[in-house]
């Protein structure tokens, strides 16, 4: 119980600035962890692209914003 309780301490002095920052701020890292998922699943897709300029505009294309076909 004792190693539990320390290692959750030094997991909070090490996301100290994190956590605080969070509720001072109401910010999080969110967005960087969509865009690094989104970069994750578009190299999953190109499995195979040998040319380094059309991953690079496949990637590109993959952030473009895209119209909604959702209706109400």
């Amino acid at each position: 119980m004792m190693l539990k309780a320390r290692r959750w301490a030094n997991t909070l002095k090490r996301w100290r600035e994190p956590i605080l920052n969070y509720f001072e701020d109401n910010t999080t890292n969110a967005y960087t962890e969509g865009c690094n998922t989104k970069v994750k699943m578009l190299k999953r897709i190109s499995f195979g692209l040998r040319n380094i300029e059309v991953y690079v505009r496949k990637m590109m294309l993959g952030f473009l914003p895209q119209k909604s076909f959702h209706t109400i």
